[in-house]
């Protein structure tokens, strides 16, 4: 075998482990936001990538600080040192580095596809929400308020994950959460809570009023049609 080809094949080994770890976190992420019924087992997948995720990050960050260096090193001994191991080590970083881009993009367009999905299938609760409202000149102390007379029955996301709509008014939170319920005229939040493993909070909710603020909940807000999701 040509030294070439031995160096391609040894840096393609450097690839192939951090693809292997992307195509199973996009699964990971993928499955638990289809459509089917509640399953904690899908929950759990959505934790299992943080301990690998953080390896390989340890990993690239080490890659890095050998490859610099063994050329600092190479430069006084007139030598490449190690070159296997450098090709290895930088295509194992630069796979890592681009792939972390790559599965951020994927990721957000799975999730978004999703919420997209779960808004429209929160619709029938904020209809009936509203129609008590204007019959009862008040707002529902829960969402079973609402059944039988307003809706038949409270219906799920259909989401495997995060199967459940949760409701709650301003008077039943703390000050520091009233507080932009009354900035933004809120009168209820309608929310999914959607946490997406690791030490991350994300949640999808709506207020009537459909003015967000730009930050809340210790995370940046994006419109999704009349909801909005907030990145923890």
């Amino acid at each position: 075998m040509s030294k070439r080809r031995e160096l391609i094949i040894f840096g393609c080994v450097g690839i192939l482990p951090v693809l292997l770890f992307y195509v199973t976190y996009i699964f990971g992420e993928w499955y638990p936001v289809t459509d089917g019924p509640p399953d904690e087992g899908s929950q759990i997948l959505l934790w299992v990538p943080m301990l690998p995720f953080m390896l390989l990050l340890l990993l690239s960050i080490a890659g890095v600080v050998f490859v610099a260096a063994a050329l600092v090193i190479s430069l006084f001994i007139k030598r490449i040192l190690c070159p296997r191991l450098q090709i290895f080590c930088a295509l194992f970083a630069i796979t890592f580095v681009v792939g972390w881009f790559a599965t951020g993009e994927i990721y957000w367009m799975i999730r978004r596809a999703t919420f997209e999905r779960v808004a429209q299938r929160g619709e029938v609760i904020i209809q009936a929400i509203d129609t008590y409202h204007t019959q009862e000149s008040k707002l529902p102390k829960s969402l079973n308020d609402l059944v039988p007379k307003y809706i038949d029955k409270i219906p799920g996301t259909v989401i495997r994950a995060y199967p459940n709509f949760e409701y709650e008014i301003p008077q039943t939170r703390d000050t520091y959460y009233t507080e932009p319920y009354k900035k933004h005229k809120a009168l209820y939040e309608l929310r999914v809570n959607c946490p997406s493993g690791g030490l991350n909070w994300d949640c999808f909710f709506y207020w009537p009023s459909q003015d967000y603020p730009d930050r809340i909940y210790g995370g940046v807000t994006e419109k999704i049609g009349k909801w909005v999701y907030v990145h923890e």
